[in-house]
């Protein structure tokens, strides 16, 4: 069990208080570099030793998006792959009272991108369905809102408490399987038997931890290196202008802070014009001449190139050599590989949450209808991503595929139907009885082929023996 008790007496512990405060500025830092936000990722760039604040913020900045461009690639690797949701059996109430059950209401206002950027930047969400006016709709909680209580030898959780702020009240609800407490500003208001003996809300996580509520983000660790980067670049730039043009060095006694700069030269000093009206005023014995110095940028930038390769290849997100160039597909996904593993275990903690889910939302919207009930076992939701688009394949591979698929009774050719031109099954299969009367009939229209480059008509009367007709 949870050392400091309940979900209620976590909340209003110092130790919890202090936790959140830490969390919430991690939060905020990671999700600055996570939405490419620059002016914010130049409030956390560091000042170097000896530098005053006032020379930094005088100093032209220069940013890269690397966290950026990481969670792009997990977007792309997960909710912007097309994703196939469908219903195994339907034997909830409220589908039975459905003829024509499908989930397309249940998922109008889920938008699984917002939900895993939320994930990858926090680690760990919970999205609770609700409905208002009849509508199916998604609450998200964040990870500084979640006050799980685990059992620590089963790691099953027993209670789940939601903390947050709504019009200035601060409310807490603590779930369990078999009732809902809702406590405001500290004050328990209700406790009420849970209508759905199991606690609604799916727990979304970006690197699942197997004996942990809490995941893990794969974007916090990499934020502070390319935090040390986008100094490096800035440094860099600073570099390159001071190896372009001419710097002004002084040798000789310090001038009286009066008389440092002046648009009139004091007694006893010697003026040089370094400006339009601005006049720099040295002590006699004072000496000032030009310096051009030679900074070695390649060298920097070779460092540069070389850390942000290895926060790409840490985050397993797949960077060209420069200069570098792949002869054939296939070079390609050996080096996405380890990318490609990483996505295939992310599409199967977020799949297994979103099933979780979608289940949930029927259930609730069950209930709404009919009144207190458990979910189902027999009712699963299944959420299927087409790896086709992390991995695109020639013709001659979809081919060879499609006809292993046929041939050893993996699918049907009404599947590829489905697969090929978007319709539902009942669809489906009227094309394929529709060709297959075509392909069948004495009456095949006539079509021109070209034989040893001699033009011929043929239709399947004319075809060889050992050839069959493709459906």
């Amino acid at each position: 069990m949870n050392p400091l008790g309940s979900p209620f007496d976590v909340v209003f512990s110092s130790e919890y208080r202090a936790k959140r405060e830490a969390f919430l500025k991690q939060i905020k830092k990671v999700t600055a570099f996570a939405m490419g936000d620059t002016n914010e990722m130049i409030r956390y760039l560091p000042l170097n030793p000896g530098e005053d604040t006032y020379t930094f913020n005088q100093r032209p900045k220069l940013i890269r998006n690397i966290v950026k461009r990481v969670l792009s690639e997990y977007l792309n690797g997960v909710s912007a792959l097309p994703v196939k949701r469908s219903v195994s059996i339907s034997t909830t109430r409220v589908v039975q009272s459905i003829p024509d059950f499908n989930l397309n209401p249940f998922v109008r206002n889920y938008d699984s991108t917002k939900i895993q950027t939320r994930m990858e930047i926090e680690g760990t969400v919970a999205i609770k369905p609700i409905i208002e006016d009849g509508e199916i709709f998604y609450q998200v909680f964040g990870a500084d809102e979640l006050v799980p209580v685990v059992d620590e030898k089963t790691g099953r959780l027993i209670q789940l408490g939601l903390h947050y702020k709504m019009s200035g009240v601060d409310n807490l609800e603590v779930w369990d399987r078999f009732t809902v407490s809702f406590y405001e500003n500290g004050v328990l208001k209700s406790t009420n038997p849970n209508p759905y003996f199991t606690i609604p809300l799916s727990i979304f996580k970006s690197s699942p931890h197997p004996s942990n509520f809490w995941g893990v983000s794969d974007l916090t660790p990499i934020v502070d290196n390319a935090n040390t980067i986008n100094r490096m670049l800035t440094d860099l730039r600073q570099l390159s202008a001071e190896q372009s043009f001419s710097i002004y060095v002084y040798t000789g006694p310090l001038p009286d802070e009066s008389d440092r700069t002046s648009s009139e030269p004091s007694a006893g000093s010697e003026p040089i014009k370094i400006g339009t009206g601005r006049m720099l005023t040295l002590p006699q014995g004072g000496n000032l001449k030009t310096v051009a110095p030679e900074a070695a940028i390649e060298a920097v930038n070779n460092v540069i190139d070389e850390q942000t390769r290895a926060i790409y290849e840490d985050a397993l997100v797949m960077v060209l050599e420069k200069g570098s160039q792949y002869s054939s597909g296939f070079s390609i996904r050996i080096k996405k590989e380890p990318y490609l593993r990483k996505m295939a275990q992310k599409r199967l903690s977020f799949g297994k949450s979103e099933e979780r889910l979608l289940e949930l939302a029927v259930l609730i919207a069950d209930v709404e209808a009919q009144g207190p009930s458990e979910l189902n076992p027999d009712f699963k939701v299944k959420v299927e991503f087409d790896e086709s688009q992390l991995t695109p394949e020639t013709a001659q591979e979809d081919l060879l595929y499609d006809q292993f698929n046929l041939t050893n009774n993996i699918v049907t050719p009404v599947d590829l139907i489905i697969e090929d031109r978007n319709v539902d099954r009942k669809e489906a299969e009227q094309i394929y009885e529709d060709n297959k009367k075509i392909n069948n009939s004495s009456t095949v229209p006539e079509v021109s082929v070209s034989v040893n480059g001699t033009e011929t008509m043929m239709n399947k009367s004319s075809m060889p023996a050992n050839q069959e007709p493709y459906y």
